[in-house]
């Protein structure tokens, strides 16, 4: 699914830039420099997956819950980048961006339940 996610329509920026989600990952670790913490969702997502399957749910568990609030961050993008002076005006999100939120959503998720799981043994 995150996979997918990059060969789609990912966003489209203040109504010319059309960008396909590995275009929009590229980009996103300049877009920490703005103050956009998104891309973050990433790394921090690669990491509960690991954590999952070492087996450590809780750690899991949290890792996705920060993915998923860095991923729905994003919302706010074209706020945080104009407060750091970068001319944004507009972002319309599109599949690619949903695909990977929806990916976020996915595995934190799994995590809960594998935490619920190992809770009731």
């Amino acid at each position: 699914m995150w996979l997918a996610s990059l060969a789609l329509p990912a966003a489209e920026v203040n109504g010319s830039l059309r960008l396909i989600g590995h275009r929009v990952f590229m980009l996103g670790i300049d877009a920490l420099g703005s103050g956009i913490p998104g891309w973050l969702a990433n790394p921090t997502c690669a990491l509960a997956v690991i954590a999952g399957l070492l087996g450590r749910m809780r750690l899991a568990t949290a890792l996705a819950g920060a993915a998923l609030l860095l991923a729905v961050s994003s919302y706010r993008a074209p706020a945080m980048a104009r407060a750091n002076g970068v001319p944004i005006e507009e972002v319309v999100f599109d599949a690619g961006f949903f695909l990977w939120l929806a990916a976020n959503s996915l595995i934190f998720a799994t995590s809960v339940y594998g935490l619920m799981r190992a809770a009731r043994r």
